[in-house]
């Protein structure tokens, strides 16, 4: 595994783990497909890979999309836009990451984001914060906003699988 992988593939494996083991943690079911696609590597996220890469998701099946990333900036945010929308018609939910700046996204605006350049919200987007140790609490490096993030999961300390079935 290349580090500019580890992160999806960290995901993947919390999705995927086998269940029932007594080994590490659970996966989320007993039957999930993982489609794993690198939209960049390394760098920032193109306005142009991305809603590549939610088309290309949608066409090929996906279901639920996991978008973990953010940026600040979106020169070409009709593309994503687009794509976003796309993926609303064809009901696929997408999972996006609030972000790790301990910024408040109420008031700096991060992408990808639930709200359509025209104002309008996208209604198959959920914006995702970390909580801490205690579920209550947001992590102290979570992005966080009232009317941005719409649920915090645990992101602190959470058991997963290794490479070669190592823990």
């Amino acid at each position: 595994m290349r580090p500019e992988y580890s992160h999806g593939i960290g995901c993947a494996r919390i999705i995927c783990a086998i269940r029932s083991n007594n080994v590490g943690t659970n996966g989320i079911t007993n039957a999930v497909m993982i489609m794993h696609i690198k939209q960049f590597v390394g760098g920032d996220e193109w306005d142009k890979d991305v809603p590549n890469a939610i088309i290309f998701a949608v066409d090929n099946g996906a279901k639920i999309i996991n978008m973990s990333f953010v940026k600040y900036q979106s020169p070409q945010i009709q593309w994503v836009d687009e794509a976003v929308k796309y993926s609303e018609i064809k009901g696929v939910l997408l999972l996006s990451g609030a972000g790790n700046d301990d910024v408040n996204t109420d008031s700096v605006i991060s992408y990808p984001t639930a709200v359509y350049n025209d104002g309008k919200r996208a209604s198959n987007v959920i914006n995702v914060g970390a909580s801490g140790y205690d579920s209550s609490l947001v992590a102290d490096f979570s992005n966080y906003g009232k009317a941005s993030v719409d649920i915090f999961a645990p992101r602190v300390n959470i058991t997963t699988t290794s490479v070669n079935n190592e823990l």
